[in-house]
């Protein structure tokens, strides 16, 4: 493969095309068959939601040339979003033995984040002896982090929680959260939604964008709303923060914007479906960009019980973004300032509000709701999401390739009595006031 063509994938995938990335290396690997165009095809295959042909591709001789370690985390990956737990452990254990401290904490924090397995005494212990020797910060946190589900799996809640304090810890020096950055983005979101003009252009297809906090609930709803024959899904596309950026940046107009944001998209196989899905949770910040742009677009937001997202986020590593996950009070203070923009669009009649709570506890009600909001016709059995073999790209894959249920509701429950009862408190009272701004569809 040319370093050009390496130097392209590059700027693609720093711009989130993921797609058009893998495009390109896939018929660079067609066109001249190599062990690194094997790789980044391999790599990227999964990425936009095809991990059958990573598996395959893998099967190649060429594959044999590669990394092993290599190979057994991009087949773990492929493995996990397909629903195969038990498959991507396999895999994914391979790293866990490297000599390599990063790999092996790669390892081991993969095993852990396969929602649907329970994590044993033996890991528990291996990876004790790990700490021990482990001196690379972010390593030594994935660790923390991993040793925390091998006690939560063990019922052992306050060892788990411990575990967490020191993995997060350490992330947050990593990766320092700036709320004041975040409040500048929204101010300027909101002069968008104020003071802009609206682009008026007719499309063929609408957008449903899906958003809310990480860990709310939206790959679910994703997953339930594209049992609808009318609607497809994309990816967690980051063309929305894009056009943002190029639109404060000056270099764009917001019919420029909705120009450019169309362009990327229609790389995805859309042209025929009525509706798409573009879920990308931290969309919330550019609500404002997306009405004016996309007037006749929807956008449902999904709202979870404030201290379980949080505790949920605080047990999460993001290989980028999402840095107030890794404190307790930046986390809160992250969602605060959500709720305080989601006040500027509460009267916003595109603008649908969805309580995870009523998703998981009245299914069929809520789901019958939100199709109503749509204006499309609610699938007949919408409930049988979990059976579709398409990948899913996010923590939450092995979760969503099950049957809907409310087991995670009060999920925090196990780690309320290590919390500060006043940070308990402001979480409920957070809860209150969102309850009080947006209008459930339950």
């Amino acid at each position: 493969m040319h370093e050009q063509t390496q130097n392209q994938i590059k700027e693609l995938l720093a711009l989130g095309k993921h797609l058009e990335a893998y495009s390109i290396a896939k018929q660079s690997f067609d066109n001249s068959p190599t062990s690194k165009a094997l790789s980044l095809s391999a790599q990227l295959a999964t990425r936009v939601g095809l991990p059958n042909v990573t598996l395959e591709l893998y099967k190649n001789p060429l594959a044999n040339s590669l990394n092993p370690l290599e190979v057994a985390m991009y087949r773990g990956h492929a493995f996990k979003s397909i629903g195969n737990d038990k498959h991507a452990k396999l895999a994914y254990k391979e790293l866990c033995s490297s000599d390599d401290a990063m790999i092996a904490s790669i390892g081991w924090w993969s095993v852990a984040d396969l929602k649907s397995l329970t994590m044993t005494s033996e890991d528990l212990s291996v990876i004790r002896e790990q700490l021990k020797t482990n001196h690379y910060p972010l390593a030594t946190a994935l660790l923390h982090l991993a040793h925390a589900k091998c006690h939560k799996d063990l019922e052992r809640y306050d060892d788990s929680f411990k575990e967490l304090v020191k993995g997060n810890q350490i992330l947050s020096n990593i990766r320092p959260y700036d709320g004041n950055a975040l409040k500048q983005q929204l101010l300027h979101d909101i002069q968008i939604y104020d003071r802009e003009a609206v682009c008026t252009n007719p499309l063929d297809n609408t957008p449903i964008f899906i958003v809310g906090m990480p860990r709310s609930g939206t790959t679910l709803l994703e997953q339930i709303l594209c049992e609808s024959p009318e609607i497809t899904v994309t990816d967690e596309l980051a063309f929305i923060r894009n056009c943002s950026f190029s639109y404060q940046q000056g270099t764009n107009t917001l019919l420029e914007a909705r120009n450019e944001y169309l362009k990327a998209v229609n790389i995805y196989p859309i042209r025929n479906m009525l509706h798409f899905i573009d879920k990308a949770p931290n969309n919330w910040i550019n609500i404002g960009l997306i009405r004016k742009i996309f007037p006749d677009a929807k956008i449902i937001n999904v709202h979870r019980p404030t201290i379980d997202n949080i505790m949920s986020n605080y047990a999460q590593y993001y290989h980028s973004g999402q840095f107030d996950s890794y404190s307790l009070d930046a986390s809160f203070e992250q969602r605060h300032i959500y709720a305080q923009h989601l006040t500027h669009y509460a009267s916003d009649d595109h603008l649908i509000n969805v309580s995870y709570k009523a998703l998981v506890t009245e299914p069929i009600e809520t789901i019958s709701t939100i199709f109503d909001h749509l204006e499309i016709a609610m699938p007949k059995d919408p409930l049988q999401f979990y059976e579709s073999r398409s990948a899913v790209l996010t923590p939450s894959a092995s979760q969503v390739k099950q049957p809907i249920t409310n087991s995670k509701l009060g999920s925090s429950d196990i780690y309320l009595e290590f919390l500060e009862p006043k940070f308990v408190e402001q979480c409920n009272q957070l809860d209150t006031k969102i309850e009080a701004i947006t209008t459930s569809a339950a």
